[in-house]
């Protein structure tokens, strides 16, 4: 008799356990969907212990919120579905938080720092990349066109995907390829595309 009602609790603590499951995946599966009618959407971590981390999602709350930005967030700690999404991409390779614009991931805080400084985050976010190229504004002849016919720039260069250059994103000199931080300024270099130390010199 004992032993019926010792089984019993555990097939009951078992249901409860894949109730809430369920539950949870249903939760995180309904965040997809607005999620993809906005421009701007990134992954952040409510309770990350890298001070970096906190900083730049920080940074980025009080960006969106004093551009009056529509954007989407999801926070990897409630989500499971995102997590596993985040380890197949491999962007937990990268610092948070995981910023996508258009859905194309352009990196954390110190690529979208970048964007801005350079006056390219409204055209991203506007998608003119579709019509010109961004680097010398020549249009865009058609869409099956990856490089532009007169700079040989990628259209999309941007994205976080491929980037050869070493930067430093404080001062933006350019680092060797095996260096971590910034002799200088003590932070972490990150990889970008070239144009952008083109962008630099003749600005």
């Amino acid at each position: 008799m004992d032993q019926d009602i010792e089984i019993e609790k555990e097939i009951n603590a078992m249901m409860i356990q894949r109730f809430w499951r369920l539950k949870r995946n249903i939760r995180a599966a309904r965040q997809v969907l607005p999620s993809l009618r906005e421009k701007f959407h990134f992954f952040y971590s409510s309770i990350s212990v890298n001070m970096k981390a906190t900083t730049s999602t920080q940074k980025l709350f009080t960006f969106v919120k004093n551009k009056k930005l529509k954007y989407f967030a999801f926070n990897l700690c409630d989500n499971l579905l995102c997590q596993q999404w985040v380890k197949q991409q491999r962007l937990n390779q990268d610092p948070l938080p995981f910023i996508f614009i258009n859905k194309i991931y352009i990196g954390s805080m110190d690529e979208l720092q970048l964007l801005i400084d350079f006056k390219l985050f409204d055209p991203i976010l506007n998608q003119e990349y579709l019509k010109q190229c961004l680097a010398c504004k020549t249009s865009r002849e058609s869409l099956e066109n990856e490089k532009c016919l007169n700079c040989q720039t990628n259209y999309i260069f941007f994205e976080k995907k491929g980037q050869g250059v070493k930067i430093c994103p404080k001062c933006r000199e350019k680092q060797d390829d095996d260096r971590i931080k910034c002799e200088k300024c003590e932070v972490e270099c990150i990889r970008i595309n070239k144009i952008f130390i083109h962008l630099q010199e003749i600005q």
